[in-house]
C-alpha cells in the first residue's frame, strides 16, 4: 500500500535513540501509539530492540514514552499499551538472564523504564493500571525455584510498593498491604544470598521514605530481621555489609528516624 514507507518509517523512528534524547521526540513517539490500535504492537516490538544495554538516561525516555502514550488513550488504545506493552515488559524483566554480556542485558533498562511508571503515586489510574497488570505475574514468581527470577522480581516489587489500586474499598486495601508487608520478611529471609542482599537494599530504601507511615508493628518486624538474622549472617560477609549500609541510609535520609535508631544500633555492635 502507499502507506507502507511510512509505516516503515515511524517504526524505525521508535528504535532510532536520538528520539529519545529530546523532549520533543518523547512527544512525538507517544503520539505514534494514537495511530491506530494495530500499529501499537509493532512500535513495542521495534522499541524493544533498543532496551538491551540502554542507558539509564535512553531507557528513562522510554518509559516516559510508554507512560504519555498511555496517560493519553481510552479504550481499545490504553489496554492495548497496558497488556502489549507495559506487561510484557515487566514479565522480560522478571524473567530476564543476568548471564548475558552488558549490552544485552535488559533487566537494568527495563526496570529504569518501569521507574518512570512506579513513580507516579499521586497518579490513582497509574497505581491502579499498575496493581492490575503486576496482579497476575509478580507475586508468583516472587516465590519461584529460580533465585534471579525472584531477585529480580523483588527489586522490581521494591520500586513499585506499595503496589496497591486506590479504589479498591480500605478495608481490602489494608490487607493486601499487610500481605506485601509480609512478603518483604519472607524476601529478607530468602535461602539465597542475592535475594537477601537485594531485599536488605529494597527494605532500607522503603523504611527510610515510609518511616513515618510504617506502623510501629510493621516497622519492629521489619528491623528484627535486620538485627536478629542479617546482620549476624553467617553464610555471607555482603548480607551483613549491607545490613550497615541499610541503616546508615535510614539515619542519613530520615530525620525523625534517629531515636529510633539510637535504640537499634547498640545491638549490631
Amino acid at each position: 500500500s502507499a502507506s507502507r514507507p511510512l509505516r516503515d518509517l515511524l517504526i524505525d523512528a521508535a528504535k532510532t535513540p536520538i528520539f529519545y534524547k529530546t523532549n520533543d521526540g518523547i512527544r512525538f513517539l507517544a503520539f505514534l501509539f494514537t495511530i491506530s490500535p494495530s500499529f501499537i504492537q509493532q512500535l513495542h516490538t521495534s522499541i524493544k530492540t533498543i532496551i538491551p544495554g540502554a542507558s539509564a538516561q535512553i531507557a528513562n525516555a522510554i518509559g516516559e514514552v510508554y507512560f504519555k502514550a498511555w496517560r493519553s488513550c481510552e479504550g481499545v488504545f490504553k489496554s492495548n499499551i497496558e497488556e502489549q506493552c507495559i506487561q510484557d515488559l515487566m514479565l522480560r524483566g522478571i524473567v530476564a538472564n543476568p548471564n548475558l554480556p552488558k549490552n544485552l542485558k535488559i533487566f537494568l533498562p527495563i526496570r529504569n523504564l518501569l521507574k518512570v511508571l512506579h513513580r507516579a503515586k499521586n497518579d490513582r489510574q497509574a497505581q491502579a493500571m499498575l496493581a492490575k497488570l503486576y496482579e497476575p505475574i509478580l507475586w508468583r514468581h516472587l516465590k519461584v525455584a529460580n533465585c534471579q527470577v525472584r531477585s529480580n522480581a523483588a527489586q522490581l516489587f521494591y520500586d513499585a510498593f506499595p503496589v496497591e489500586d486506590p479504589s479498591l474499598q480500605l478495608e481490602e486495601r489494608a490487607m493486601k498491604y499487610e500481605e506485601q508487608v509480609q512478603m518483604m520478611c519472607e524476601l529478607l529471609k530468602d535461602e539465597v544470598p542475592e535475594v537477601r542482599i537485594v531485599s536488605i537494599q529494597g527494605a532500607s530504601l522503603l523504611i527510610a521514605k515510609y518511616f513515618q507511615i510504617l506502623s510501629s508493628t510493621d516497622l519492629n518486624k521489619l528491623v528484627k530481621i535486620f538485627v536478629v538474622d542479617l546482620a549476624v549472617d553467617a553464610s555471607s560477609s555482603q548480607v551483613r555489609l549491607e545490613v550497615l549500609k541499610g541503616f546508615k541510609h535510614i539515619t542519613n535520609t530520615c530525620v525523625r528516624s534517629h531515636l529510633y535508631m539510637k535504640k537499634i544500633l547498640p545491638k549490631i555492635w
